[in-house]
């Protein structure tokens, strides 16, 4: 495609007109990345431009064929351009080969700055006002960028883009936790720097490398991210150095370093030395070879608000070892020639070689794996996710329970299930084909345990003991406790044993073909059986009542066993209503004992009618 279609040109079009809009080259077709571009030069008010932005920039607009749908993206040209990189604006270097600088401005992001409150953040999607709202909306960005208003007070704080900072099979990404509360482990260590120990996580398809403890310059531990199973048993293979600054560092106007002296200057605009920080725990480091020193600084989750985490960006550091001399007439030298084997003279080669200011700086990519962060989307309430749970039963439903669990923010999670997994399971279980044959609390807990960082599962293989001691032992200091077998012998033997202290009992089950949630709750020292069967009998008497040999399936030859024929989507489904009810009893203070029913309805086409919370079964006709 090297002509323009009649939307783009009806776009074109719509620019005619434009205040502050100079059309320099009209639309033409690139045939190197098969898209089509603008260049166009904007104009604000001379009272307005400064050095950084002139009155008169010129810039690339890079157009999908698909228009008015796909990308629209906005460059500074080279020449006429500007150079710096502004708060919303990719790093802006220049390309090489390329008559545009690589600084796309971020305008289609719903701003709440003066960027967007002048403009619909709706972006249009109609090909006479699409490609004119990103040209406008770049000139109310230059606007803003000359007045510093680009994060204003109360905007959604911004990390700089740092240069390089990607992922690769050879550079792995830094994956640490760092939430509110951990701010205050740094502050108490006294000093800006230290020692990290890290770990490969080989479960993954992409490298990373977690941080697991954090230390002083010593080697003392102050502080360990809480992880999961997973996390936990990887073993430490890597020792990082770490150094902690008051803010970012930036350069006007908010552009990462790109090399140590720029790295220096960021740091010393703060009122720190970047040197003090480094020496202590370089050279405790120069043997390592290559190595990742972790930068951090606090961050807000809006502008001037009070810190909310520390950010950690890494940089690898090249190795420190100077390779080996030798002297006129042939002997090795201890150390590098002009610099004296001694720590300051080590440090001295490293600031004059692999740390000199004109050196690039090697920025990694990083990821925040804090609860707060994997649970932004979405997650249970703190009563649930703190609480220490134990499932008995984890067939078809109580995957699916212990998987929403799981998903929703529960770390301590103990399964207990004497089955094993069969084949007619796999219609309705979370676990597959790699699992059959294999204990379903054992198979279960390990998917999970991968279903999280911060998921600690554990499994009981044997089902819930009848000895009475043994299971006091593995229900002891559990806050909640849920059978999903609904087997009269399971609830009877929880019954039986008075626990050390009140907690949450939950039996859930399923009725017939599944259109019946039962979910039964109470708060006491040990499960009341005769209170739960008596408000469960009508229900049952009901279900069976209405039941014919239709309800039952044949599932191969041999000894008649009745057998439920529930669908998988009914199972998630009866599992995603019992999950909220969980939430519900855990958070309510008063929980006398409850027993609660939905039932699945028809329409009338005889399709799926929706859940319906019912207080008595109705009389049958």
């Amino acid at each position: 495609m090297s002509t323009p279609s009649e939307e783009l040109k009806a776009g074109r079009r719509a620019l005619d007109g434009v205040r502050g809009i100079e059309l320099l080259r009209d639309v033409t077709w690139d045939p190197g990345s098969k898209r089509f571009f603008l260049r166009i030069r904007i104009e604000i008010e001379p009272v307005r431009a400064n050095a950084q932005v002139p009155a008169r920039t010129d810039w690339y607009v890079w157009v999908d064929p698909a228009y008015p749908f796909g990308s629209i993206k906005v460059y500074p040209a080279k020449r006429g351009g500007i150079d710096r990189t502004f708060p919303h604006q990719s790093r802006n270097d220049a390309r090489r080969g390329a008559p545009f600088r690589s600084g796309d401005l971020c305008l289609a992001s719903p701003l709440r700055s003066s960027v967007g409150a002048r403009l619909s953040p709706v972006e249009p999607l109609e090909p006479h006002r699409r490609l004119t709202w990103h040209v406008r909306r770049a000139r109310t960005w230059l606007e803003a960028a000359t007045r510093g208003a680009l994060l204003p007070t109360g905007d959604h704080y911004e990390l700089p883009a740092f240069p390089g900072a990607s992922s690769s099979a050879e550079r792995p990404t830094l994956v640490f936790a760092e939430g509110a509360d951990d701010i205050a482990s740094f502050r108490d260590v006294g000093v800006a720097y230290g020692l990290a120990a890290l770990a490969e996580l080989e479960s993954s398809a992409e490298r990373r490398v977690v941080v697991m403890e954090w230390a002083d310059r010593e080697g003392l531990i102050f502080a360990r991210p809480r992880w999961g199973r997973v996390i936990l048993e990887a073993p430490k293979k890597l020792l990082a150095a770490w150094i902690l600054l008051p803010a970012a560092p930036v350069l006007p106007p908010w552009q990462a370093p790109a090399t140590w002296g720029e790295l220096r200057r960021a740091v010393a605009s703060h009122g720190a030395s970047l040197d003090r920080l480094l020496q202590p725990v370089v050279t405790r480091l120069r043997k390592e070879g290559p190595f990742l020193l972790l930068v951090g600084f606090p961050i807000p989750a809006r502008v001037g608000e009070p810190a909310r985490e520390l950010h950690w960006q890494p940089i690898e550091v090249p190795s420190l070892m100077p390779t080996q001399t030798r002297s006129r007439r042939g002997k090795a030298r201890s150390f590098h020639h002009g610099f004296r084997d001694n720590a300051l003279g080590r440090w001295q080669y490293a600031r004059q070689g692999p740390l000199a200011d004109k050196r690039r700086l090697a920025w990694r990519s990083s990821e925040n794996w804090h609860s707060d962060r994997i649970g932004a989307r979405g997650r249970l309430a703190l009563e649930v996710r703190s609480a220490r749970i134990v499932i008995i039963g984890v067939g078809a439903l109580g995957s699916h329970v212990a998987d929403l669990l799981v998903r929703m923010g529960v770390r301590d999670l103990l399964l207990i299930d004497g089955d094993t997994l069969a084949v007619g399971n796999l219609s309705r279980h979370r676990l597959g084909i790699d699992a059959l044959g294999e204990p379903k609390a054992s198979a279960l807990a390990e998917a999970l345990n991968l279903a999280s960082p911060h998921a600690c599962v554990r499994a009981d293989d044997r089902g819930l003991p009848w000895d009475e001691r043994e299971a006091r032992k593995l229900l002891e200091g559990r806050d909640i406790v849920l059978d999903l077998t609904g087997e009269d012998a399971v609830l009877a033997a929880l019954g039986a044993r008075l626990m050390d202290a009140t907690r949450l009992f939950v039996s859930i089950s399923i009725g017939l073909s599944g259109r019946r949630l039962y979910f039964y709750s109470a708060r006491a020292v040990a499960f009341p059986f005769d209170d739960f069967r008596a408000r469960l009998r009508p229900w049952l008497d009901d279900s069976m009542g209405r039941s014919t040999d239709q309800d039952f399936v044949w599932e191969g030859a041999g000894c008649w066993h009745p057998l439920s024929p529930t669908r998988c989507d009914d199972v998630s489904l009866l599992g995603a209503v019992a999950t909220k009810l969980l939430e519900g009893a855990a958070t309510s203070r008063k929980c006398f004992p409850r027993l609660q029913v939905f039932e699945r309805g028809d329409d009338e086409m005889g399709g799926f009618g929706g859940l319906t919370r019912v207080d008595a079964p109705e009389p049958r006709s």
